[in-house]
């Protein structure tokens, strides 16, 4: 009786358990296939990331150049100034020397 009940139980259960162990294998196989997605989107990361980086470096170097560029434009537009006061000074100092030898 005990051998009969063994096979019967082996009868039903067995071709669930290879089916079973079939489902895990496949399992396995995506597992390990989305493991090896996983492991190629870290590296395009990590590419992309000093990408970034790289780009980051030469934003600030523009950054720099633009600074340089205002300060420039700065003192060029001081020394305009500068320039425009003299003139607008000796157009005044001819008006009155003119004012001068007019009273003469």
């Amino acid at each position: 009786m005990k051998d009969e009940i063994i096979t019967a139980f082996k009868t039903m259960f067995l071709p669930e358990l290879e089916k079973i162990q079939i489902e895990i294998s496949t399992v396995k196989g995506e597992i390990t296939g989305i493991k090896a997605g996983i492991t190629g989107i870290h590296k395009t990361m990590g590419e992309m990331s000093l990408r970034i980086s790289d780009i980051n470096t030469h934003i600030m170097r523009l950054d720099n150049r633009i600074d340089e560029t205002n300060n420039r434009i700065d003192e060029t537009n001081q020394r305009l100034n500068t320039l425009y006061e003299v003139i607008v000074r000796r157009e005044e100092h001819e008006k009155i020397a003119m004012e001068v030898i007019k009273l003469r």
